[in-house]
């Protein structure tokens, strides 16, 4: 009996928070491809740290740019081709999509309302969020990295250490 509890526990729990966050907002692109548009200029492939979820990610956006058409869950499969990794996470991905019930999610309303702009629903705010404070964070400990490697000798800052100084500050500010 416990055998078969094991065996059927969701691969969610072998993932870390990281691969959770890329794959919920995988699971959003396949449930309401719509926002994949808005998504494409939030959040790009270099975003994302595992290898499968970022080659399902670039073929989810490749299908929005070049062919022109929504990464519905027939086009991504059509798509992926013969790739069982791929159509596998596809197939994961649309199981736990659907018992998360992220299509209703999706369909939430902002408690403000804004005029003008784009709607974006509060799930998929929730739902980029970690992902652009990693991308933040990631950025931050770049620019850092570029001052310590920055010639201190010189008084007068190049353009490089200048830019790494404004990420620094504006993360700073972000983070207030």
């Amino acid at each position: 009996r416990q055998d078969q509890t094991a065996q059927s526990q969701p691969a969610d729990l072998k993932f870390n928070g990281v691969d959770l966050a890329e794959r919920e907002l995988l699971e959003v692109i396949l449930s309401c491809p719509d926002h994949a548009d808005y998504i494409r200029h939030q959040i790009g492939p270099d975003d994302f740290n595992n290898t499968k979820h970022r080659q399902l990610l670039e073929l989810c956006f490749d299908l929005v740019t070049e062919e022109g058409i929504l990464p519905d869950a027939q086009s991504v499969i059509a798509a992926a081709e013969s790739d069982s990794a791929i159509l596998s996470l596809v197939n994961a991905l649309l199981d736990t999509a659907s018992e998360k019930g992220i299509a209703e999610l999706m369909r939430e309303q902002p408690l403000t309302s804004e005029t003008g702009g784009t709607f974006v629903p509060p799930h998929l705010e929730r739902v980029l969020r970690p992902l652009l404070i990693r991308r933040a964070k990631n950025q931050n400990m770049l620019s850092k990295q570029k001052l310590a490697q920055a010639d201190s000798s010189s008084s007068k800052l190049n353009h490089d250490t200048m830019d790494a100084l404004r990420r620094i500050f504006r993360f700073r500010q972000s983070q207030m």
